[in-house]
């Protein structure tokens, strides 16, 4: 389990930097004011919906496992 949730957590880290990234980018691009900022922006939502399932699977689902794994043991 250690492995799976280090992994997860480091992919969680990953996305979320990659978000911060796409929001620079949406700033540079004018911000959600402009037609540039919201092109950004509508690229960067349709990007994040595509890749749900992927997210879902490679960091959401192993990470709440990990978590209800931990609860259990606390109940033990």
């Amino acid at each position: 389990m250690n492995d799976d949730l280090v992994k997860a957590a480091v992919l969680a880290h990953n996305t979320i930097e990659a978000i911060y990234k796409w929001v620079d980018k949406v700033e540079k691009a004018g911000g959600t004011t402009s037609i540039e900022g919201i092109a950004v922006a509508h690229a960067m939502f349709k990007s994040l919906k595509s890749n749900r399932s992927r997210l879902d699977k490679l960091i959401t689902d192993p990470l709440q496992n990990a978590i209800a794994e931990l609860k259990g043991q606390d109940d033990e």
